[in-house]
């Protein structure tokens, strides 16, 4: 008893509980090698236990050389006298010819300068034409956060052009945030009742054990223990 009466006493000198979130991500150069597959801050419309936006987007996942968010921006940036001509005839009104033209746009500002790509075959079925194309990409980028879209495009036209990777730091942390959301959930328990306030004197030395034990017991990250 004497020992626990020690410990209660040591304890009034942590200091107090906070609920710890993971800092927000500021949107910058990182965003321009942003993976698109397989990226957990980029689930599909069933949600991220049904998988990431290769789900939702097959073919453009299929399309030798888009990987990441840059490259997405920079071909759907390339599209846009494609996407203008498909917006200035009504649905379904576009024609061969002016189809042709926006296919062969298409060729000359993306397939062949971005993604390197001089063989049709090398081309799923869903993004022969131009018009798709520029429809996909419209999806696509449609379910990426628009700051992160921006900050993408703000690093391809700035000097010195695209970041070849975000740092480290700020990559990891984009990486573990759906981690950080479980680990808040599974410790929300322990820290209500750290936040209940003072037990009666006469359960204060039961409610001290019951709180030690669930610490010791919940894996609980360093930093959440730390002044």
């Amino acid at each position: 008893m004497a020992a626990l009466d020690c410990c209660r006493w040591w304890n009034t000198y942590l200091p107090p509980v906070t609920i710890l979130r993971p800092a927000v991500l500021v949107p910058g150069p990182w965003c321009f090698a942003l993976p698109l597959w397989g990226n957990p801050v980029l689930p599909c419309a069933a949600g991220l236990q049904a998988g990431g936006l290769e789900r939702d987007f097959p073919a453009l996942m299929a399309l030798p050389g888009l990987l990441t968010l840059g490259t997405a921006v920079r071909c759907w940036e390339a599209l846009a006298a494609v996407r203008q001509l498909v917006a200035s005839k009504p649905a379904g009104a576009l024609g061969p010819r002016l189809a042709r033209r926006c296919t062969m746009q298409y060729k000359r500002s993306v397939l062949r300068p971005i993604l390197r790509i001089a063989d049709m075959a090398r081309v799923p079925p869903e993004l022969q034409s131009g018009p798709d194309a520029a429809a996909q990409f419209s999806a696509l980028l449609a379910r990426v956060p628009a700051a992160w879209r921006v900050a993408a495009s703000a690093t391809l036209h700035a000097p010195g052009g695209a970041a070849s990777a975000p740092p480290a730091p700020q990559a990891t942390q984009l990486q573990l945030a759906p981690a950080y959301d479980a680990l808040r959930v599974r410790h929300l328990a322990f820290i209500q009742e750290a936040y209940s306030g003072a037990a009666p004197p006469a359960e204060a030395i039961h409610a001290l054990r019951a709180a030690l034990a669930r610490l010791w017991a919940l894996v609980w990250e360093p930093r959440h223990k730390e002044p």
